[in-house]
């Protein structure tokens, strides 16, 4: 069984949102080779706020017996399509982020027990490193969604990357001082599309409170992203992310040496060239088993 901690910028719940934090939680809590020891909040999707508000509802909605830690940093999503935010000026106040004692203390209790999963902005993990400089090396893994090596396109419209590129530096720390990093880029996920199929395969299970409150859900984003994004199926970009955790052999390796800089994650580039930083960027072997593997543990349980 993995002890896991993750990390996410959950918005399910909210308007013109998307959900696949949500349902990344849902899967981890629903997976019976998990030990979930907590969940910490940053932002990315929407500010620190509505993220820690959502993640709660979530968890009370569930009835979802799990300890949620606020991380840190002020952020405000104004345009969700055109990824319009704005960043503040950070006040280096670390020391006053839950989420990041949290990962530090248990790395301290578990030494390289514990898999971290992030999916959000990476600001968690650079506070957690400002408080331990040695936090990378007390993890067993870390896997990561987010960054990209090419334009992400739906159509003829471009969705930019936002979890690297909303708090760069993290990112940049993320990459570069922790050990056994794997990450998720937006590009290797685009071909798990979530469409009419299978949402219809989730229906024929039947519904209970759980699987008709995700269903709601799940319909909702799909109709929201219909309307910005003229695409009739949506990627479940974390889930993707915490299925290669439990299941890396659905995946190919592939190692790639990173000279990005804070600039490039600035826009949540990676640019390859000749560096000592080696992280894995998996490869998706069968799309279908992806979604099949995440209606199985979320739905069918």
């Amino acid at each position: 069984m993995k002890k896991v901690i993750y990390d996410c910028d959950n918005t399910m719940g909210l308007d013109n949102r998307d959900i696949d934090d949500g349902l990344a939680l849902v899967y981890l809590v629903e997976n019976k080779d998990v030990e979930l020891l907590g969940v910490c909040t940053t932002y990315a999707n929407d500010s620190l706020e509505y993220v820690h508000k959502q993640t709660l509802e979530l968890v009370e909605g569930l009835s979802i017996n799990l300890n949620v830690y606020k991380g840190r940093g002020k952020f405000e999503m104004n345009d969700y399509t055109g990824f319009g935010y704005k960043r503040f000026e950070d006040d280096g106040n670390f020391e006053s982020n839950e989420a990041a004692k949290f990962i530090v203390e248990m790395a301290n209790k578990y030494p390289n027990e514990i898999d971290l999963l992030a999916t959000g902005s990476m600001q968690n993990l650079y506070d957690a490193y400002m408080i331990d400089n040695e936090i990378g090396e007390k993890l067993n893994s870390v896997v990561l969604m987010g960054g990209i090596t090419g334009d992400l396109y739906f159509g003829d419209k471009i969705m930019k990357e936002l979890n690297f590129s909303v708090c760069p530096k993290g990112a940049e720390v993320a990459i570069k001082k922790y050990k056994n990093v794997s990450i998720l880029t937006g590009n290797r996920c685009m071909d798990v599309e979530f469409g009419i199929n299978e949402l219809d395969k989730v229906k024929a299970l039947g519904n209970n409170i759980k699987n008709e409150f995700i269903i709601n859900k799940i319909e909702k984003w799909t109709r929201e992203f219909k309307e910005k994004y003229n695409y009739d199926s949506i990627v479940l970009w974390d889930v993707i992310a915490a299925i290669y955790l439990m299941n890396p052999d659905m995946f190919r390796d592939d190692f790639m040496s990173v000279v990005s800089t804070e600039e490039d994650l600035f826009e949540g580039r990676f640019v390859e060239g000749e560096s000592a930083t080696r992280v894995n960027i998996p490869i998706v072997l069968d799309d279908k088993k992806i979604n099949d593997e995440m209606i199985k543990v979320v739905f069918e349980r």
